[in-house]
């Protein structure tokens, strides 16, 4: 049929009937996928199902099992069976086990029961895919949420009308599924028992819903992206399935250009001349240019590169400046001394710089930075200096991250707050040209579980509101709690959080690298901070790259302290360990006004010090686009622009990857 990559699930529990254990079937499976790959130009991983109507006891040992084999080919571990009246979270543990373990988690949900049990798959038990997924058309929130999120979706046209999910084909939601953006994979599952095979599932929604050579293509795609493979593996696999399905269209006469310049495609490596090439039967040859030396990317350069700051902590980012001239005696008493007696903001910045690095003095110095942040009118002028401040660094797209409840020592309110600063950062992003989102803070320990509870539903209410800048949570502080105890603290807030779709960051990777998986499974994060150990733990690393977890990172002294190992032995930096790994790292300033260098110049000393070429560069800033919590739509334009900016800005480097295709054989 075609298919050059495959993932077969089933059920071991299920092929015990002779007395075979669990390990020997799984042996036996897992035998037949070396011997199908060593025979078949073909890629082969299995899946486990665990069965929603079994013991939660027999779906545990079914994960066990599936773990136990992943190095033998097991990818993933699902629940499949009867949907309605057994939800996936009576096999919670089964699937905490898989997803806690850096195993993927695929669930069969919406198919025979409503869109509740998609969201319980996904919010509760942190399912990277969804099988089938149908009635999600009912749940336009859950939509947008999983269309943002990128979580795809395993759609099955045949099977859904043979077992009654949809009344007919004409009403299959494929069509307003892919339309909204979501991450849809055209599949067959049952292909025998339905008599289909994916060619001929691929022509049913071609006649049915008109999808162009385009569409189908994408979706085809789709499929690559998601596929379970580490990510540089999966990234050869998707360029070479387009790049010969590119060769077929155009020795069909089908226009490329559409194709070609589509974003989904921009980084598979290849252009118009070397599909050309393939299709006459020549070996298609490209001129890949050598990378940007270092010294080329200069200041100016740099600056002018549009930027996505994703981590901006208010009260960190204002200026030194900003808090000299607004201290009271009281506050201004309490610094250090070379601060304290400083007369003017320059030498107010220039004391803070060299005398609040150790914990006494930078605790002291916090206070002081907070007790200028506590009115109505200072958190409207911190904000509009800080998001001019990035605008003349380049950045197109900032996420204020502002804890409400350390800004509430005067008459403000945390509603107060919100409201002052969304506000503000509304009209301060305009004035800038500018697009912003507000991320409310909650700091574990800190904040008791009934403020972080009332920070979470100034969330919900912010997110649901069509004019609020806010766009999501944060957990920043003490990532110790992202193991058992955020549960038993902040159960309720996280809780109401993932009913209501909001994007959740957190803290985690810092010190304890098993925090990650923590934070993704418990916490609900779509986005991590920090994660400066990880490269100390492969399959985490392997796991964020695959999934393409965003790292919101920054070079601060703590992760020059945490990650001396790597400066030391690999005589780099994390950001080059992560980036070469495919994390989508981002470059972060968090802390922007304490530190003693701008983004840019940051940027500067990671080109330097982390050997980045152009390509790296635009690699790096364009994963703050990706990256972000604002809507599908407005990521989409602020990277389009970003990648038509590079390309004026640097139009003689190689900014693209590019590849090598041999020559297609006679059997192509």
């Amino acid at each position: 049929d075609g298919c050059v990559y495959l993932e077969i699930r089933f059920s071991p529990i299920l092929h015990q009937q002779r007395g075979l254990t669990l390990s020997q079937v799984m042996r036996a499976a897992t035998d037949g996928v070396h011997a199908a790959e060593a025979a078949l130009p073909i890629t082969v991983r299995l899946i486990v199902c665990g069965m929603r109507h079994m013991s939660p006891d027999d779906s545990r040992a079914l994960a066990e099992v599936a773990w136990r084999h992943r190095s033998q080919g097991v990818v993933a571990f699902d629940l499949a069976g009867p949907e309605a009246g057994f939800p996936s979270t009576l096999h919670r543990d089964a699937v905490t086990l898989a997803r806690t373990n850096a195993l993927n988690v695929t669930l069969h949900a919406g198919e025979g029961a409503g869109a509740n049990y998609i969201v319980d798959a996904i919010r509760s038990c942190g399912a990277h895919r969804i099988g089938h997924g149908c009635a999600l058309i009912n749940d336009p929130s859950l939509l947008r949420f999983v269309a943002d999120r990128g979580i795809a979706l395993e759609v099955c046209p045949t099977s859904n009308v043979q077992t009654k999910a949809v009344a007919s084909i004409a009403d299959h939601p494929i069509r307003a599924f892919f339309d909204a953006g979501v991450v849809v994979c055209p599949s067959t599952d049952n292909r025998t028992i339905s008599g289909i095979t994916l060619t001929s599932e691929l022509a049913l929604l071609q006649r049915e819903f008109s999808f162009s050579p385009v569409e189908l293509l994408r979706m085809l795609d789709y499929s690559f992206s998601v596929a379970f493979l580490p990510h540089l593996q999966r990234e050869r696999i998707r360029a070479n399935a387009l790049f010969h399905s590119a060769t077929v269209l155009h020795r069909e006469g089908v226009d490329l250009e559409p194709i070609l310049t589509h974003p989904q495609f921009a980084n598979l490596g290849f252009g118009a001349a070397e599909v050309a090439a393939a299709a006459a039967g020549k070996a298609p040859t490209s001129e890949v240019q050598a990378p940007t030396a270092a010294t080329d990317l200069t200041a100016a350069l740099l600056r002018a590169l549009p930027k996505a700051d994703i981590h901006v902590r208010f009260d960190g980012a204002v200026s030194p400046a900003f808090v000299h001239d607004r201290l009271s005696a009281d506050a201004r008493a309490s610094l250090p001394p070379a601060m304290r007696d400083a007369t003017s903001a320059d030498a107010f910045a220039t004391a803070f710089r060299e005398h609040a690095r150790d914990a006494d003095s930078f605790a002291a110095t916090k206070a002081a930075w907070l007790s200028t942040l506590q009115t109505a009118d200072d958190i409207a002028a911190a904000v509009s200096e800080i998001v001019t401040t990035a605008a003349a660094d380049g950045v197109t797209y900032l996420e204020l991250a502002l804890r409400p409840t350390a800004h509430t020592a005067g008459s403000l309110s945390l509603d107060d707050v919100v409201s002052t600063a969304g506000a503000a950062l509304a009209a301060a992003a305009a004035a800038a040209d500018i697009t912003a989102g507000l991320v409310l803070v909650a700091k574990p320990v800190a904040d008791s579980p009934l403020a972080v509870h009332a920070i979470a539903t100034a969330t919900v209410a912010g997110v649901a509101a069509p004019t609020s800048a806010v766009v999501g949570f944060a957990l920043y502080g003490d990532e110790e709690f992202m193991h058992s105890r955020v549960t038993d603290y902040y159960g309720d807030a996280l809780s109401l959080l993932k009913q209501h779709n909001v994007p959740v960051a957190a803290s985690a990777g810092q010190e304890d690298g098993a925090s990650v998986m923590a934070a993704l499974q418990v916490a609900g994060a779509c986005r991590i901070s920090g994660a400066f150990v990880v490269h100390a733990h492969p399959d985490i690393v392997a796991h964020l790259a695959q999934h393409r977890v965003p790292v919101e990172l920054s070079p601060s002294p703590q992760m020059r302290r945490a990650t001396a190992d790597v400066e030391t032995f690999q005589r780099t930096t994390p950001f080059r360990v992560l980036l070469d790994q495919g994390v989508p790292v981002s470059l972060c300033t968090i802390r922007g006004g304490m530190a003693r260098h701008t983004r840019v110049q940051t940027l500067e000393y990671l080109v330097r010090t982390s050997n980045l070429s152009a390509a790296d560069v635009c690699a790096l800033l364009a994963n703050g686009f990706s990256g972000a919590f604002a809507p599908l739509a407005t990521r989409q334009r602020l990277e389009a622009h970003f990648w038509r900016e590079a390309r004026r800005l640097l139009p003689n480097q190689a900014i693209r990857p590019r590849r090598y295709f041999p020559a297609p054989t006679r059997q192509s």
